[in-house]
């Protein structure tokens, strides 16, 4: 009798040890995240124990939205940031049905809006429009559009944003009406325009208020895309497949360049953007291309898993600080894209704050202007927006 309570007793004490043990093995815990903010696509660390050398065992949220988990073990946790609309977000990392949450709330740095009034006083179309970002000032030459087969007299403007004022100026060409081949950047103040019908370069100078053309292309063919990179200060022109020229503002020469790896038709439709190290371009297509011109290489990107069309509708495409970014403003598809060169894919950073299509995109040092167009109900737009990385 004495033996069989004796192995019972036992037995009771060995099941509630193991109980324990598995629950103190499953139980995970968080000491720290690091960084405690990032950018969507970013990877973070995940610090704590009692985690698992299985990452399929291992599910990590942020507030709803799961995470990829890139490695996993008993101590250490690295994750990708996932795409969600909320900035400020609670980790939860679930081991075996048991969870665990962070102490502490993680950043996403996703970056913001921020609604500029413009007392605005044009009717505004990007594509029909010249813009520059010039010292905190924007410079939109604008035409209205067509009236009985000839343009509208352009106009153009300065916006001060620090003060909210707008002034007129002395247009390029009272006729001019900008086209879907005509290109436009800015250098170190100036803001330059290439007009596929007379095939010239102009330059705006800030200081002084002038235009003044600045050079001919030499070379007969259309353009489809544009674009200026700092590093060799000079803007590349593509022909099409693969055919391109160059302009070098240091030697002031045109130049007829080697392609290497571009292979698509284009026509009109799609984006150009230029940096301080490479040039971008989409095809209507759906192809995206880098240009590295240390070697004339062209590299085709990843495909676009986002949704990208043309300015007319709603498509944005520019650079800034060497990243790229890709978005539509259209109802449907409203989000704002970036690739991210550490792991060569595409990540949405957030939605445009309103609809719109034909909206000017003019870049700043650390975000872009967005705005002005066709917004809601098919009517002219008075907003601009600003668009900064946290």
């Amino acid at each position: 009798m004495k033996a069989g309570i004796n192995i019972f007793i036992n037995t009771i004490l060995i099941t509630l040890f193991i109980s324990c043990s598995e629950d103190d093995a499953i139980k995970s815990n968080i000491s720290s995240v690091e960084p405690a903010s990032g950018d969507i696509g970013s990877t973070i660390t995940i610090n704590g124990s009692n985690f698992s050398n299985d990452g399929g065992s291992i599910k990590v949220f942020f507030n709803d939205t799961e995470a990829e988990v890139i490695s996993s073990s008993t101590e250490e946790l690295t994750v990708k940031v996932p795409y969600t609309s909320d900035k400020q977000v609670t980790l939860t990392v679930i081991n075996n049905g048991q969870s665990t949450d962070s102490p502490n709330k993680f950043v996403i740095t996703s970056g913001t809006w921020t609604r500029i009034s413009t007392n605005n006083p044009l009717t505004i179309s990007g594509s029909s429009s010249l813009f520059y970002n010039i010292n905190n000032k924007l410079y939109l030459h604008h035409s209205d559009g067509w009236l009985n087969g000839e343009p509208y007299p352009a106009t153009f403007h300065e916006y001060n944003v620090s003060a909210s004022s707008w002034d007129e100026l002395t247009p390029l060409k009272e006729d001019l009406s900008v086209s879907s081949y005509d290109f436009q950047w800015t250098i170190s103040g100036k803001g330059y325009y290439y007009s596929e019908s007379d095939k010239t370069i102009s330059v705006f100078n800030s200081q002084t208020k002038d235009w003044t053309t600045l050079t001919s292309n030499p070379y007969g063919s259309t353009i489809y895309r544009a674009f200026y990179i700092a590093s060799t200060n000079t803007t590349y022109f593509i022909i099409n497949n693969g055919d391109f020229i160059s302009y070098n503002f240091n030697t002031d020469t045109w130049k007829e360049e080697i392609s290497n790896g571009f292979n698509e038709t284009m026509n009109y439709l799609g984006g150009y953007a230029g940096s301080d190290s490479f040039g971008f371009i989409a095809t209507e297509l759906g192809g995206v291309w880098k240009f590295d011109p240390t070697d004339n290489q062209w590299i085709k990107l990843p495909s676009f898993t986002g949704f990208y069309t043309d300015n007319i509708n709603g498509g944005i495409f520019l650079t800034v600080n060497d990243v790229l970014y890709v978005g539509s403003s259209i109802s449907d598809e409203n989000s704002l894209w970036y690739f991210n060169t550490n792991d060569n894919a595409w990540y949405q950073k957030l939605s445009f704050p309103r609809e719109g299509k034909e909206s000017l995109f003019i870049p700043t040092e650390s975000g872009f202007y967005w705005g002005f167009g066709i917004g809601e109900n098919e009517s002219y737009s008075k907003d601009l927006y600003l668009f900064e990385e946290d």
